[in-house]
């Protein structure tokens, strides 16, 4: 009885880790491109692609100019049991006709960031970093127009820019932030958007390609932040609780793999011990 409860043991484990491997997920980079504008709802729309976590294919989403809220058009979910040809389709039909937003220099209007408030997160009772909070404040003319948080690992990294005008608006612009956006497996590339209210008198910059699925890359019309280091970085381990430590989805994913493997286990040993008993009844 006892070799027929390992051996139903042992199974239940290799389905364990079987489903581990294929459920656990790994980091990845974010990038966010093909920035279009619908004047019909006042929003702007935008490709989003995440190559972490489920591994989702390109979703569209959008930011109202009016609220500032962030939603799905087309969401993972009703991308999946697509092909990645049949998503663009997808995406291509609901932003025919808006309008490609063209990038812009930033130092040409006038506009400075900096990057203040740090505040790091560290594991509890070690000196591993989660990450580090920043606020970005948005200046233009030496007028605050505009501030924001942004996730990064350290000071010393690189934050890049990029400044995106409305063909049909001058008071507003989108900022997009390119720069690893956590600690975690040596950090990955995270790209956000950010709707400032701006005056917007030089739209001559003319970039030679639309932003595409890789990072923004570095040019004159691209800005990096000025961080004040006159501003001390909060270095005290935060309790890790739900109130200031929120897991990523690639943990939460990590760790419902976890509780699913500790279930498989119980079931199969249990299973073991209840066949075990019977073949010893009859016998």
């Amino acid at each position: 009885m006892k070799k027929i409860i390992i051996l139903v043991f042992l199974i239940g484990i290799g389905m364990s880790f079987g489903i581990r491997k294929a459920h656990a997920t790994v980091g990845g980079p974010t990038y966010v491109y093909s920035l279009k504008y619908n004047p019909a709802d006042a929003s702007l729309y935008y490709t989003e692609q995440s190559e972490g976590g489920r591994g989702c294919l390109p979703i569209l989403k959008k930011i109202s100019l009016v609220s500032l809220e962030v939603s799905d058009v087309i969401s993972c979910n009703q991308s999946e049991g697509l092909s990645l040809s049949d998503v663009f389709t997808e995406i291509n039909a609901v932003t025919k006709g808006f309008k490609d937003l063209t990038q812009i220099s930033l130092a040409q209007n006038n506009i400075r960031i900096e990057l203040t408030n740090p505040q790091t997160k560290k594991i509890p009772n070690d000196n591993y970093v989660i990450n580090t909070l920043f606020t970005a404040q948005v200046y233009q003319n030496d007028t605050l127009i505009g501030e924001f948080p942004v996730s990064g690992c350290s000071a010393d990294q690189t934050f890049l820019f990029g400044g995106y005008a409305f063909t049909s608006l001058n008071k507003k612009i989108a900022l997009l932030l390119s720069t690893k956006g956590n600690c975690f497996e040596g950090g990955y590339i995270y790209e956000s958007l950010h709707i400032i209210n701006a005056n917007v008198k030089d739209k001559s910059f003319v970039a030679n390609y639309l932003k595409s699925e890789v990072p923004l890359v570095e040019s004159s019309a691209t800005l990096s932040p000025i961080y004040l280091e006159n501003t001390k970085p909060n270095q005290e381990p935060i309790k890790n609780t739900p109130s200031n430590i929120i897991p990523t989805n690639n943990e939460r994913n990590l760790n419902t793999s976890e509780i699913v493997i500790a279930l498989i286990a119980l079931i199969f040993l249990i299973l073991g011990v209840v066949l075990g008993y019977a073949i010893n009844r009859k016998k």
